[in-house]
């Protein structure tokens, strides 16, 4: 049975299946938090995609929730309707006449011929409230009106109050100190260093953070009264008038890092040409506190994994999933080893068919690097300004959250590896790789080669073409344009494809 505007349901919801894309993680997560309350009075149990193992036939297990499912909630947002994958779950849950709420979480043109029947919740977009726990207050509301009419809901005040004791104890499963593994030494007090010493304009975007503020709620008003000492006391990022170790490290001033831990000051990303580390295309040195480091990074990887435009679909979409790449790439700051006796640095190399993230230290004995479902939280004050400025998802979450991720996208898993010497932990995630086509007739490649640059493969018109390109005016051509396809400079040019088109047709025609 179908929610429309004025359709009433009386029974009780046993089972929530939500289907989101993972550009929407951070509201899923927020919804999941919203929704606690509702599953400790034992009226509904949740599922979605997040929950699948990294490994496991995700369609086979979404079309098994979605038949167990009383209800299907639609978090929706323009990566949701861009996705076949998502309009194709919905219609099957349509198909089994189950009960269907679509939450529109960003603005977007969402009404299919499919269900153009159903009235999204709330009355606008939860991006464009305010205050979303508003939003999802009302979200929530209306939840309850339909999976259990008879229950009576609290006051928004007191539904404040338990948001902000739920955020409170995510908050403590990162920063609490029975965690601290003392050995990375980030757990350490900096008796010379104070808030003078961190960064001015980081330390006023933290202040700012959505999930600060969700922590604040009833403190608010000591919050402003509050010195900026007090406030990281309160935030546990500091300790009797003086900082963590690991809180300096992510906050603290350029110059002074240096003093603290030589390794923490810098961090490497490196492009290679081809498979082998025979040939460096580019290579930058990172420098900063932790914080501007990994910020740094994101920065380069953005610029350098190509994009790929589906014409189908009209958008711009990264060959590997940033989703990913963010998380595994925090994780490499969040438990590095910071012992001021470590030399290596981290560093993230891009190769053309895999990206290997490298972070010094070991992974504790007790995870199986296969299969992390648990966190040992070595640097708990870095893991928890991570975690404030939503670089990292809750304790435990983040590197599921990659796999997940990686599996939609077609691709393998992240391979995570002890490497013994310097001792590193290395992630491994592939690229897509295309096969190059057997033909050798010129006019039939050239047609695979077009359609190639129609659907985005930029990459495999270089490795089809290549090889066919036997003049040297065509061959140095086509390597300049390589070049700036590899380093990113392309997409300043907006003439880029016109010209792999007209040179594949020169070189296939003359060849």
């Amino acid at each position: 049975m179908n929610i429309k505007g004025d359709t009433t349901v009386t029974f009780k919801v046993e089972q929530l299946y939500i289907l989101y894309a993972p550009e929407d993680n951070d509201y899923l997560l927020q919804f999941q938090n919203h929704l606690i309350w509702l599953q400790r009075e034992g009226l509904i149990s949740l599922y979605h995609e997040g929950n699948i193992l990294a490994g496991s036939n995700i369609d086979q297990l979404v079309d098994e929730q979605l038949q167990k499912a009383d209800m299907v909630v639609l978090l929706l947002s323009v990566d949701f309707i861009k996705s076949s994958r998502y309009i194709a779950y919905t219609k099957q849950a349509l198909a089994l006449h189950k009960t269907i709420v679509p939450i529109l979480l960003r603005p977007c043109v969402w009404q299919h011929q499919s269900w153009e029947h159903l009235q999204s919740i709330p009355n606008k977009a939860v991006s464009q409230y305010a205050d979303q726990d508003l939003a999802f207050y009302e979200i929530t509301l209306f939840l309850i009106n339909h999976i259990a009419p008879h229950f009576t809901p609290p006051d928004f005040a007191t539904y404040q109050h338990q948001q902000h004791a739920i955020a409170v104890a995510a908050y403590e499963q990162i920063a609490n100190k029975t965690k601290i593994n003392r050995g990375s030494g980030t757990s350490d007090v900096l008796m010379n260093k104070t808030t003078n010493d961190l960064n001015e304009q980081q330390l006023e975007a933290l202040w700012k953070a959505e999930r600060v503020q969700l922590l604040l709620n009833e403190e608010s008003e000591q919050w402003q009264q509050w010195n900026e000492q007090e406030r990281l006391r309160h935030l546990e990022l500091a300790e009797n008038g003086h900082l963590w170790k690991g809180t300096f490290l992510c906050l603290g001033k350029r110059h002074q890092i240096r003093g603290v831990c030589e390794s923490a000051t810098e961090s490497k990303f490196i492009v290679f040409k081809g498979k082998t580390r025979d040939h460096i295309l580019a290579m930058e040195s990172l420098n900063g506190n932790v914080l501007q480091q990994y910020e740094k990074m994101m920065l380069l990887l953005r610029r350098y994994i190509p994009l790929g435009r589906d014409r189908h679909l009209s958008s711009d979409i990264y060959e590997i999933p940033m989703v990913a790449v963010k998380e595994l790439v925090a994780n490499a700051f969040v438990h590095r080893n910071y012992d001021p006796q470590t030399r290596s640095l981290v560093q993230v190399e891009l190769f053309d068919d895999r990206l290997e993230i490298k972070s010094p230290g070991q992974l504790p004995h007790e995870l199986n690097p296969n299969h992390i479902e648990a966190s040992v939280l070595i640097n708990p004050s870095v893991s928890a300004i991570f975690y404030l400025f939503q670089y990292v998802e809750r304790a435990a979450t983040g590197i599921h959250k990659a796999q997940t991720v990686l599996k939609e996208y077609g691709l393998p898993p992240a391979e995570i590896v002890n490497i013994d010497s310097p001792p590193m932990v290395k992630v491994t995630i592939m690229r897509p790789q295309y096969t190059a086509t057997p033909t050798t007739d010129n006019q039939v490649l050239l047609k695979q080669i077009l359609q190639l640059l129609e659907q985005g493969n930029i990459a495999a018109y270089f490795e089809w073409l290549l090889p066919h390109s036997t003049a040297t005016a065509h061959y140095q051509l086509l390597q300049q344009l390589q070049n700036e396809y590899l380093t990113g400079n392309y997409r300043t040019q907006s003439d880029f494809v016109e010209r792999l088109r007209l040179l594949a047709k020169i070189i296939l025609v003359e060849a």
